[in-house]
């Protein structure tokens, strides 16, 4: 698809996300009463604000991970409303696989009509409205298969497309890692790309791309092993 096509396809998705953002512009965020599920997450996020780590260590703390509640602080201290902040990431995460797709050389109508079901689908009007992981976990789903197609698409690139990929699932990687807890069952898809990746390479025969197989898997690896240190020695100190 041609550089011409993606100014008409940026303003069709602009639009489409107003339209997705006015219709929960005026609702309020709902706070599920279970001590042990969304009250917990405030819990955690006002002892973050307070430097008190994650609060009191127990067992309704140590099945629960700090990147939610890091986000909840993130969002009070920009003083956004919680779920236009949750709406406007799924948007992004929607706009960065279209991105990734209109590397296949998708028609860009095709293109605009999947970023409109996307962008009022259900679920994309409801789910920012809650306190839960899943608001945060759906669009870290969709930007790390987003990064998987745009590096599949960008493995022979020398430019700065391939960083950009690269650095999206950096991002995005361990952030999902560390969310929730089933954040180990994406390995599987993980093996899924890896062969993905290496019989693109092997097919073309452009054995230089081997090592940018290796940079796509190492850089987050190390990210998320170092992210998981860094919470253990904080988790260990308090």
């Amino acid at each position: 698809m041609t550089l011409g096509y993606w100014p008409r396809i940026f303003l069709c998705c602009t639009f489409f996300s107003l339209i997705s953002l006015a219709c929960t512009c005026d609702w309020s965020v709902q706070v599920l009463n279970a001590p042990y599920d969304c009250l917990r997450y405030i819990e955690m996020a006002f002892s973050l604000m307070q430097g008190k780590w994650l609060g009191n260590f127990d067992l309704l703390t140590l099945i629960r991970l700090p990147v939610y509640p890091f986000f909840l602080v993130l969002n009070a201290f920009f003083g956004l409303p919680l779920h236009v902040s949750q709406q406007v990431l799924y948007l992004i995460s929607i706009f960065l696989l279209i991105l990734a797709l209109g590397l296949f050389n998708i028609s860009s109508s095709r293109l605009i009509i999947l970023f409109l079901l996307c962008s009022l689908h259900p679920m994309a009007l409801f789910l920012p409205l809650f306190v839960a992981t899943e608001a945060l976990y759906v669009p870290l789903t969709i930007s790390i298969v987003a990064s998987t197609l745009g590096l599949i698409a960008c493995i022979y690139n020398y430019g700065l497309m391939f960083w950009f990929w690269l650095g999206i699932l950096s991002l995005a990687f361990p952030l999902f890692w560390y969310t929730r807890p089933e954040g180990v069952w994406i390995i599987p898809s993980c093996l899924f790309f890896a062969l993905m990746l290496i019989s693109k390479v092997f097919r073309n025969k452009h054995y230089g791309g081997c090592y940018r197989v290796v940079l796509i898997f190492l850089i987050p690896f190390i990210i998320t092993m170092a992210g998981g240190y860094v919470i253990k020695r904080i988790n260990k100190a308090y």
